[in-house]
């Protein structure tokens, strides 16, 4: 049994920080870079009540990944999955937790990322504790494909 949460703010950055005056915002999506070439899409997805249930980050390296952050405490074995229309769900590699979130992450396919072009919605899918059921959070595509051009303009113009 799986319920559904909706995004009620965007181009926010990791764990509720607002995006600073140096991002760029692309619709639901903020880009910054922390140095030179080092930069990413990021978009925080709270609870109607204004929880944080996540953050969704894109970045390039020897390819694009997706990077999901999660509150600290969600269930490991039950996995973690990012789901768009007319893909299999992909399963995330959990990679650490910090006292504040637990990081998973995936190499993002060409396929992965046309889709996210097209559709309006994705899906973060896992379960926040052993004991509670699993939540199916939503996350905006809108302005994906103008982040994605920027992104790949900024890591590759700076060294």
């Amino acid at each position: 049994m799986s319920f559904k949460l909706s995004i009620i703010c965007a181009g926010l950055l990791c764990l509720g920080t607002v995006a600073s005056a140096k991002d760029t915002i692309y619709r639901d999506w903020a880009l910054s870079c922390s140095s030179p070439g080092t930069c990413q899409l990021a978009q925080t997805l709270m609870s109607d009540e204004r929880s944080w249930l996540a953050t969704v980050q894109l970045a390039r390296g020897a390819g694009p990944v997706l990077s999901v952050l999660v509150p600290q405490g969600a269930h490991f074995p039950s996995g973690i999955y990012a789901k768009l229309p007319g893909i299999t769900p992909q399963r995330l590699t959990w990679q650490r937790c910090s006292e504040a979130a637990c990081q998973a992450t995936a190499k993002v396919a060409e396929p992965v990322l046309r889709a996210m072009r097209r559709h309006r919605q994705g899906w973060v899918l896992y379960r926040p504790s052993p004991s509670a059921p699993p939540v199916e959070v939503a996350f905006s595509l809108m302005g994906i494909t103008a982040g994605l051009t920027a992104l790949a303009q900024e890591t590759e113009t700076r060294p």
